[in-house]
């Protein structure tokens, strides 16, 4: 018995069309950059900020392809390209080409739609493990409050990581905290130009944003499932085959 294929061709198709494009965009930044520094006009830290974020967005573009071959599921289609798109969005758009320095609501524009793309992620995460659950109201229910506070969750988790490399490295601070830094004072405090602080300023508009996200998506979608409750099934993550063993095919083959 043959192994069912992993994707359909028109899936595999334009899953692979897309992660094709974002892997150009992202070489293509990398050789720019690698251009002008190659020219004299940037120094060596400039670069390896560059070549790091390179990686990390070859890697997140590949991610969730990866995950799926490995770990023997399929994600629906948006989220596989909605994961590799932000993905892109965050490292290469924002790092290497420099959207976060040219357009002042990248960073914003990027948690709003993280906001959207956890919690599609989160409601076929929800059917996995509540698959074996009878479907009906209480079902529902779960499925979208789990999306909702798994989507807080990835935020907060988030936030943690970038105070905690704000910590370490003041200097590459990613909330830029020090922008609205008006003295620093010897007991080790500041003043700033905002009571709250920048930095917390910055905090609490990425998690409201990640939360507003999530309610774009799961309003109209609690309103879709409840009316018709099969709809939750384009959310699915489905499992695929497992691997074949040495030996599995010519057992096949004699029954």
């Amino acid at each position: 018995m043959k192994v069912k294929k992993f994707l359909s061709v028109p899936r595999n198709l334009t899953a692979f069309l897309v992660w094709a494009a974002l892997i150009v965009v992202t070489v293509a930044g990398f050789i720019w950059r690698t251009v002008q520094f190659s020219g004299g006009g940037f120094d060596s830290a400039w670069y390896s900020h560059k070549v790091q974020h390179t990686i990390f967005g070859l890697l997140g573009v590949s991610a969730v392809f990866a995950a799926e071959f490995v770990f023997r599921f399929r994600a629906p289609l948006p989220v596989e390209i909605g994961i590799s798109v932000f993905a892109c969005g965050a490292n290469v758009l924002g790092n290497v080409y420099g959207l976060y320095d040219l357009l002042d609501a990248w960073d914003w524009i990027l948690h709003g739609a993280s906001g959207v793309l956890f919690a599609g992620a989160g409601i076929g995460l929800a059917m996995v493990l509540l698959r074996n659950q009878p479907a009906g109201t209480r079902k529902t229910i779960c499925i979208l409050l789990f999306a909702l506070l798994i989507t807080l969750a990835i935020g907060y988790l988030w936030e943690l990581f970038e105070f905690t490399v704000d910590t370490i490295s003041p200097a590459s601070s990613a909330q830029e905290w020090d922008k609205g830094l008006i003295e620093a004072l010897p007991d080790g405090t500041y003043l700033v130009t905002d009571k709250r602080g920048t930095a917390l300023i910055d905090t609490m508009m990425d998690m409201i944003l990640a939360f507003c996200g999530a309610l774009v998506l799961l309003i109209p979608m609690a309103v879709l499932f409840f009316k018709k409750p099969a709809a939750m099934e384009a959310f699915d993550f489905r499992p695929l085959p497992p691997f074949r063993k040495k030996g599995d095919a010519g057992a096949d083959e004699t029954k």
